[in-house]
């Protein structure tokens, strides 16, 4: 059985979103004896080919359907965004050099996940249907609001719509918002999703919404990066060049409070401070921020410097679940970033919970009083990753159709 992956993975400089990507080709490969990969979309290439007159329309009309003054807010919102990335953007080429090295082990790690040859778009993606048996599409945030472009352009083919009815296609652990502002966005999303054989997402909050609203089973499963043991990670990260012992702080959001609870707790501890500033885009809080500034790491080697971490300090998702997986000391923050449909807290709010982690989220004040190290007892989360693997597993085999009788060899 030939399997093909949609999701976050072309051109993606997401640490989390190049592992999920990876795991699920490694999870399915290894348990079932398929042959899947990554299927190459370029999603914005083709909403870019729209004339831009066109691109104003679909924005203005969707700004204003729920009213004025959420039009106004709206696209103020959108306008002030613009101005800042620019603003940031100039900067950013300032460094352009250091992001280089970055993407360049990115890339490395791209070339290794296995994935198809060819680059999709929109106009051509439906090619790729006669490659494969079976598609999935998933994890990551494919079905989030992120905004118009996606909206109008990329969401459909993240619910697969492009794949004819005769070919098995499901999803496995995306993640999406937890309230829906948008009439549109909903409307598009769950006309999409029925035509899916089976249904799964991340969260345990978006399973209850969306089985109200599509009248469904939906079921939930874990993250695809915890699909795989640690002995099998270990197989997938390059080790990094810091001998001494060291605090890891990764974060996606903005704002100095957060960064000065790790500098003080790092200073408490007398350990030096590794940070990966400038990920999303240039940010000024990170200029200064960290005692060793890492600009030469991937994905791979993101893995290995939570491994070797003494503690980790983040608001990402994908380093509080790596940090569970490798037994680490962990603080992790409600991240600031807000989307079309939200924050991204939600997802954080829901693992933390399911492994009996929520001590673990912490305000920048309460760290800022941390005075020592406080190791974590994983026998719990330990016990509840070996059962909801199985489980999640057992769904990625009903999906594909296979039983005991038929499962490939």
């Amino acid at each position: 059985m030939n399997v093909g992956i949609v999701t976050f993975y072309y051109k993606n400089w997401n640490f989390g979103g190049q592992l999920q990507a990876r795991a699920l080709v490694r999870a399915l490969n290894s348990n079932f004896g398929v042959t899947a990969e990554q299927i190459q979309y370029d999603a914005q290439k083709s909403w870019k080919k729209h004339p831009y007159w066109m691109r104003v329309i679909y924005t203005f009309g969707e700004s204003f359907s729920l009213g004025l003054i959420n039009g106004i807010y709206y696209i103020g919102h959108r306008l002030k965004a613009e101005t800042r990335l620019r603003r940031n953007e100039t900067e950013r080429n300032k460094i352009q050099n250091k992001i280089d090295q970055r993407q360049k082990a990115f890339e490395k790690f791209f070339q290794e996940t296995p994935h198809g040859k060819n680059v999709y778009e929109n106009d051509n993606i439906k090619e790729c249907t006669a490659l494969y048996d079976c598609f999935v599409c998933g994890g990551d945030q494919i079905w989030n609001d992120w905004n118009d472009w996606f909206l109008f352009n990329a969401l459909p083919t993240y619910c697969l719509e492009f794949v004819p009815g005769r070919k098995r296609k499901f999803s496995y652990a995306p993640s999406m918002p937890t309230q829906f502002d948008r009439n549109a966005y909903l409307k598009r999303l769950t006309n999409s999703i029925k035509k899916l054989n089976c249904i799964s997402v991340r969260e345990k909050t978006s399973a209850t919404l969306l089985c109200r609203i599509i009248e469904n089973h939906v079921q939930v499963v874990l993250d695809p990066v915890l699909l795989l043991t640690r002995d099998q990670w270990d197989q997938e990260r390059t080790p990094i060049h810091i001998t001494e012992q060291y605090i890891f702080c990764y974060l996606l959001g903005e704002g100095t409070d957060i960064r000065n609870a790790a500098t003080k707790l790092a200073s408490k501890l007398k350990l030096p401070l590794v940070t990966v500033p400038h990920i999303i885009q240039y940010s000024e809080d990170d200029v200064k921020f960290g005692n060793i500034q890492d600009f030469t790491s991937g994905p791979a080697e993101f893995i290995d410097l939570i491994a070797k971490a003494e503690i980790v300090v983040t608001d990402s998702y994908h380093a509080a679940v790596f940090s569970m997986i490798y037994h680490k000391e962990f603080y992790v923050f409600e991240r600031n970033t807000q989307v079309s449909g939200g924050t991204m807290n939600s997802r954080i709010y829901d693992f933390l919970d399911e492994f009996g982690l929520k001590d673990r989220l912490v305000t920048p004040e309460q760290l800022m009083k941390k005075q020592t190290a406080e190791p974590i007892d994983y026998t719990y989360a330990d016990r509840v990753l070996e059962r909801r693997r199985k489980e999640s597993l057992d769904y990625l085999k009903t999906a594909l159709g296979i039983n005991d009788e038929n499962q490939p060899t």
